[in-house]
């Protein structure tokens, strides 16, 4: 009888679960020029910049709420998306505050970094539609927990 309570609560606990981006809202950036969307919380600041017409670099941001996406957007320099998620891992582990790859993913990556004392987090995904290619990942200039990298992770997935 023991047995079958805890089955029946750990069922119950398992099914109150709940995608950390459920209580946002998808954000369709075809007024952008960018033939994808990413969900995000109902409020956010959206910039675009034309960078000499060959990328695109778009910005969602509420950071009150710990969300402060990037996307770039430019003619695909290759159709090899390891190649592509290679490259930015490589870019990364270039920088001289880099710890360590939290998780790994074929289309991206979380990664640790730490200045001092004080550990933050970021994220690279990669994605290709048409012969475009789409670099996400967090925005600069913010410190982000790991909390928040991995709920804006999962609110990139162009598989989901």
């Amino acid at each position: 009888m023991r047995i079958l309570a805890l089955a029946s609560l750990l069922l119950f606990c398992l099914a109150c679960q709940s995608d950390p981006t459920n209580d946002w809202v998808e954000h369709d950036l075809m007024a952008q020029n960018l033939a994808v969307s990413v969900q995000g919380p109902d409020s956010v600041q959206i910039k675009s910049n034309d960078l000499s017409g060959i990328s695109r670099d778009v910005s969602l941001r509420n950071t009150d709420v710990g969300y402060y996406l990037q996307i770039f957007s430019s003619l695909a320099s290759t159709s090899d998306l390891a190649r592509l998620k290679a490259e930015q891992l490589e870019l990364v582990r270039e920088n001289p505050f880099f710890e360590r790859i939290v998780q790994e993913d074929p289309s991206g990556f979380i990664f640790e970094s730490r200045i001092d004392t004080v550990e933050h987090y970021g994220f690279r995904y990669v994605h290709y539609k048409g012969d475009r290619e789409f670099i996400f990942q967090n925005g600069l200039g913010h410190i982000f927990s790991l909390e928040e990298i991995e709920r804006m992770y999962t609110a990139v997935d162009q598989g989901r």
